[in-house]
């Protein structure tokens, strides 16, 4: 159920880093689990937080935003408030950051997504071990306080495949689709 739930919420934050529109901004927002980010729990409508509102930042947990700017060096971010907490999407380079934290401001998760040249070379040999004839599309770090996940999404001319790798490299398929 865990893996279900990981697959839901890695594909949630994809679908949240790149939804845009030009009309009122309202987005998707990820409300999370304060005691364990892998039981991400159900979306909610909620309007844009954006950092340069100093009016909404005072809303953010003032602790979540200390450890935000110390953590990383993002300057075009984003705030979402969430029922149980807060998120920060960014991007630094070429690779997509979603941040979590919880309501009292303690960091809960972060989500990088990026293309397979920047996955590191022993998770790409594990996948390429198995899924040799597969294109890797796109790739979700998933970092919580115990652990590191990759979920890897990958096609070949008849299907997609999620897998998931865990950073000492075991592998399980959480999804096989059939194109067409």
């Amino acid at each position: 159920m865990k893996k279900l739930i990981l697959a839901f919420a890695a594909t949630t934050a994809y679908t949240l880093m790149f939804l845009n529109t030009n009309a009122q901004k309202i987005t998707p927002d990820l409300a999370f689990n304060s005691k364990d980010a892998m039981d991400l729990v159900a979306i909610v409508d909620a309007p844009v937080v954006e950092n340069n509102d100093n009016s909404i930042l005072k809303d953010i947990n003032p602790k979540a935003i200390k450890d935000f700017k110390k953590t990383y060096a993002a300057r075009n971010k984003t705030w979402y408030k969430a029922e149980n907490g807060f998120i920060a999407s960014f991007c630094l380079g070429e690779i997509k950051n979603i941040v979590a934290y919880n309501i009292k401001g303690k960091w809960q998760y972060t989500i990088r997504t990026y293309n397979e040249d920047k996955l590191s070379r022993n998770i790409r040999a594990t996948v390429k071990h198995t899924y040799y004839d597969y294109s890797i599309t796109l790739v979700e770090e998933i970092h919580t306080s115990d652990k590191i996940v990759y979920m890897v999404h990958m096609q070949d001319a008849t299907s997609w495949k999620i897998v998931q790798v865990s950073a000492d490299g075991e592998m399980e398929l959480l999804e096989n689709l059939n194109k067409g």
